[in-house]
C-alpha cells in the first residue's frame, strides 16, 4: 500500500512526491526511481512493522497464541535498530553510489493526528484495550520513529528545520501508523481465528 502510494499516486500521478539529484549528479533511470521507492517504502518499512508487532502480539485477541519470544524475535528486535543506525556510517565508508539524492514530499501532521485519535478511540471502545495497552501501542509508534527518523535527524540526512520539527514527526507520523495496523490486524485474528492460530509450534 505504502508503495502503490508513494510511488503511484503522489510520484507519477499526482507529483506532489518528488526525486532531485544535487551536485549537478547524472539523474537516476525509471528502473532506479522504482527501485528507491521499492526499498524506501517496503523493505524499510515491512521491517519496521515487523518490528513493533513482534512487541504487541501478546495483546491480541486470546486465540492468537502467543509464545515465547525465541531466537528470531529477540535477534529481530535487536538488528532493525542496529540496522537503521549503522547504515549511515556504513555507507559512509562504502562509497559504493556517491550521488547525493534530495528526496521531498508534503506531509499533513494534522491528518495523521486525526487518525491516531481515531484509531486509539477504536482500540479504547471497539477493541476495549486499557489505557495502559493502548500507551505501549502508541510508545512502540514513537520508538518506530527513532528507528527510522532518528538516524536520519542525527546524521544529518533529513531537513528538519529544529528539534521540534523532529520531535513533531516522532510523535505524528509512526504512531497513527502502528495503531491503524494494530486495530487491522486484532480485527483479522478476531474474525479469522483458525488464520490467527496459525504459529510455528516451539521447537
Amino acid at each position: 500500500f505504502a508503495l502503490c502510494m508513494d510511488y503511484g499516486v503522489y510520484f507519477n500521478i499526482q507529483g506532489s512526491r518528488t526525486i532531485e539529484m544535487v551536485n549537478n549528479d547524472s539523474p537516476m533511470g525509471t528502473f532506479e526511481r522504482f527501485c528507491f521507492f521499492f526499498w524506501f517504502d517496503t523493505m524499510n518499512a515491512a521491517d519496521i512493522v515487523a518490528w513493533a508487532l513482534i512487541n504487541l502480539e501478546d495483546l491480541l485477541p486470546n486465540n492468537y497464541k502467543v509464545r515465547r519470544k525465541g531466537r528470531f524475535e529477540w535477534t529481530v528486535l535487536f538488528l532493525i535498530p542496529l540496522w537503521f543506525w549503522a547504515t549511515p556510517l556504513i555507507s559512509r565508508q562504502i562509497s559504493f553510489d556517491d550521488r547525493l539524492l534530495l528526496a521531498s514530499r508534503p506531509s499533513q501532521k494534522f491528518h495523521y493526528y486525526i487518525l491516531c485519535i481515531l484509531f486509539i478511540l477504536c482500540m479504547r471502545f471497539r477493541l476495549k484495550l486499557t489505557y495502559r495497552s493502548i500507551a505501549r501501542i502508541i510508545a512502540s509508534g514513537i520508538a518506530c520513529g527513532l528507528i527510522h527518523h532518528g538516524p536520519l535527524y542525527y546524521f544529518g540526512m533529513r531537513g528538519y528545520q529544529s528539534k521540534l520539527t523532529f520531535i513533531v514527526t516522532l510523535l505524528s507520523e509512526w504512531p497513527p501508523i502502528i495503531c491503524g495496523l494494530f486495530v487491522i490486524t486484532y480485527l483479522l485474528c478476531e474474525k479469522y481465528p483458525r488464520l490467527s492460530a496459525m504459529r510455528p509450534k516451539d521447537k
